[in-house]
């Protein structure tokens, strides 16, 4: 028998039918604060299997042809008609499978929608957003750590959008060391803050076309397409000019928040 869910990552809504019923039930326990009633604003027929994975291909290939769009890795496979809002899917019956095509699709999707997925970590502390990114290890998870009060978006990847005619950051499914369970909360973003862990806390501003290139590494995308890559360069451009963007040399410790604006 087929069924359904409908995962929504910022304010996107992606409706899957499968008849799998035990994957199913995992996909709804994994993307529980995520799940909607909402009308899809894509649809998918995804099959789920225990795939023969033989191709040594790991990273996605992302290829986009008119309306089409083509997703693939060695243990997926999505097509996506763009102009009819829907298509397949056919995937190894594992979550790592299904997160990971989520992660890739939702990457391409939002451009369409002013908005793309950016690897940091997301707060919303005193009613305001704040962002804070760097490479591995730069202290993502550890900021939510020493922020009492604070709630968490992700400490992996977030979702940024224009809504209303203010850049957002939104929870996801997509987490580190804590999972997240705001759903699709968001929040204006205040500030932009680049981390560098140092001996005492400060900051010195960043400026906006540093800001953009520093940005667009941290962008989760994979797309060969040049005006996708255009489209992203001017939605980074545009969230820089109306947030604060400063870099943050911090301990590990509350205090932090005392610098940050």
């Amino acid at each position: 028998m087929t069924a359904g869910l409908n995962i929504q990552v910022g304010g996107i809504t992606l409706g899957c039918t499968l008849e799998n019923e035990r994957f199913l039930g995992e996909l709804r326990e994994n993307y529980g604060a995520f799940l909607t009633d909402m009308e899809p604003d894509y649809r998918l027929a995804v099959h789920a299997c225990t795939m023969d994975i033989r191709e040594d291909y790991y990273e996605p290939v992302v290829d986009l042809s008119g309306p089409c769009l083509s997703v693939r890795r060695r243990d997926f496979t999505a097509e996506l008609d763009l102009e009819k809002k829907q298509g397949s899917v056919e995937i190894n019956d594992n979550l790592f499978a299904f997160d990971s095509l989520h992660r890739v699709l939702y990457s391409s999707l939002l451009l369409r929608h002013d908005g793309f997925v950016l690897h940091c970590c997301g707060l919303v502390k005193n009613g305001k957003g704040y962002i804070f990114l760097g490479l591995s290890q730069s202290g993502k998870s550890t900021m939510y750590r020493i922020s009492p009060g604070s709630t968490l978006l992700s400490d992996e990847m977030v979702v940024v959008r224009k809504w209303a005619g203010r850049y957002h950051v939104y929870g996801t499914p997509f987490w580190g060391d804590f999972p997240g369970g705001t759903g699709n909360f968001h929040k204006p973003v205040h500030g932009l803050y680049f981390l560098c862990k140092d001996s005492s806390n400060f900051t010195r501003p960043v400026a906006g076309k540093e800001a953009v290139m520093r940005i667009i590494r941290n962008v989760l995308f994979f797309s060969r397409d040049q005006g996708e890559s255009s489209r992203l360069f001017f939605l980074c451009s545009d969230f820089v000019t109306g947030i604060l963007l400063r870099e943050l040399h911090f301990l590990p410790e509350p205090s932090v928040w005392d610098v940050i604006e």
